[in-house]
């Protein structure tokens, strides 16, 4: 049964891996450790991200849309800082947003397997932000 903590708990997992282990820093493999832990980290990094990051204008820009999407589609929607604060959670569950805000907390391009497709977060934030299905080739170069 899912739980919500999938996403979290796979890349933790992932991240425990030897070959990648080996390549974390010391604050990363301690992150690593504990799937929460990750998940609170992910979610941080995105509050925290100022106005001088290579990082503000894509996330800013997911911020926006987010926003406009409520206004316009869904106004119960929950508010952007709520939001992010249901994601810092326990069993709540990421979607390709949150997917693609791993990859670049992680600043390590993502590939997802599914029972039905197959898709891509890619690290940089120069890339679209919408996840790539493998069934389209494509570089995640910016």
């Amino acid at each position: 049964e899912a739980h919500g903590n999938c996403w979290p708990y796979g890349i933790a997992q992932n991240l425990q891996r030897t070959e990648i282990r080996a390549t974390l820093s010391n604050e990363m493999r301690f992150l690593s450790e504990d799937y929460h832990r990750l998940r609170v980290a992910i979610v941080d990094f995105v509050k925290s991200v100022t106005p001088d990051s290579d990082y503000y204008e894509f996330i800013d820009n997911c911020r926006t849309n987010y926003t406009m999407l409520s206004i316009i589609e869904d106004p119960d929607l929950e508010s952007w800082d709520k939001r992010l604060e249901t994601m810092s959670k326990d069993m709540e569950w990421f979607d390709d947003q949150m997917m693609k805000f791993t990859a670049i907390f992680l600043k390590r391009d993502i590939i997802c397997y599914t029972a039905t497709s197959s898709f891509k977060y890619c690290s940089s934030p120069f890339t679209p932000q919408d996840h790539t299905s493998l069934d389209v080739p494509r570089s995640c170069e910016g």
